[in-house]
């Protein structure tokens, strides 16, 4: 008896002190190459991006958000948001699985926008009344 209780805490202590092998994070790329990286640990709220005005409007086409996390659901309905900071929506794709590269045109930045900063969300539904939503990039146009 007194065998099994050492073995329950050497167990828990090995467990309790094993390294995250895989954490969630997200990628943020612009024509496929990468700019942002960030995980949740230690940016539960997201990162900050600053892109150039004259790079995104003259240069760059797409950019393409990649989110990934330690239990992948590929059923998952997934969706990516873009909202100014009044929080109007200015872009929405959905996807399913947590893995899917979802895109958007980097043009919702350009000159017609009076906005220079934006907030893109990664939202995730596990079941009908569960839902995830998370703040993952702040864009700043400079």
């Amino acid at each position: 008896m007194k065998n099994s209780f050492i073995i329950v805490i050497i167990g828990l202590l090995c467990l309790g002190s094993r390294n995250r092998d895989f954490e969630t994070f997200w990628q943020l790329y612009i024509d496929d190459r990468l700019v942002q990286q960030c995980g949740y640990y230690p940016n539960p709220n997201g990162c900050l991006v600053e892109l150039k005005k004259m790079d995104v409007i003259l240069y760059s086409k797409t950019a393409t958000v990649k989110y990934f996390r330690d239990t992948p659901c590929d059923e998952c309905p997934i969706s990516v948001q873009i909202k100014n900071m009044q929080d109007s929506l200015l872009f929405g794709a959905t996807s399913y699985g947590t893995s899917t590269p979802i895109s958007f045109p980097l043009r919702l930045f350009g000159k017609q926008n009076k906005y220079n900063s934006f907030k893109v969300y990664f939202i995730e539904k596990n079941e009908p009344t569960l839902n995830y939503e998370s703040q993952i990039f702040q864009i700043d146009i400079k």
